[in-house]
């Protein structure tokens, strides 16, 4: 799960047609990085759901990385750039879409927690990766 970071303050400052358009774009990078087979899709505000089909937990990690490159590319106002925070999960046998989505939405929660560009990887009792996301491991 992905959210705009500060988007509310964004919005605000540049205005709600801005923003949605801004939005849209964001959706537009994030469709432009991910694979024929993964599913990528606006949740709701600035939230943004991105399953990816077999893929390993190091590959989600790359993929947030890579957002977050596409991201930090667009700048918001005079000296702003955009960024994306993101909850990791992988699916169980037991999960429905309720419980997995809530699982990745405890961790974007942490991530924001940690500051802008973070992503937290969710375990079983949401221990996990957390930190910024490494620029250099999309090389």
């Amino acid at each position: 799960m992905l959210d705009v970071d500060d988007f509310k303050a964004i919005n605000d400052r540049v205005g709600h047609l801005a923003g949605d358009a801004l939005l849209a774009e964001v959706g537009e990078r994030v469709a432009s990085v991910v694979r024929g087979a993964d599913i990528a899709c606006r949740i709701g505000g600035d939230e943004f759901a991105v399953i990816l089909p077999e893929a390993t937990r190091a590959a989600a990690e790359q993929l947030c990385v890579r957002l977050e490159l596409a991201a930090a590319s667009r700048s918001v106002g005079s000296s702003d750039h955009l960024h994306l925070s993101a909850g990791i999960t992988e699916i169980r046998p037991d999960d429905d879409s309720t419980s997995f989505f809530e699982r990745a939405d405890e961790a974007l929660y942490a991530a924001k927690q940690t500051g802008k560009g973070h992503a937290v990887t969710a375990e079983h009792e949401l221990r996990g990766t957390t930190g910024p996301l490494d620029r250099r491991a999309a090389d």
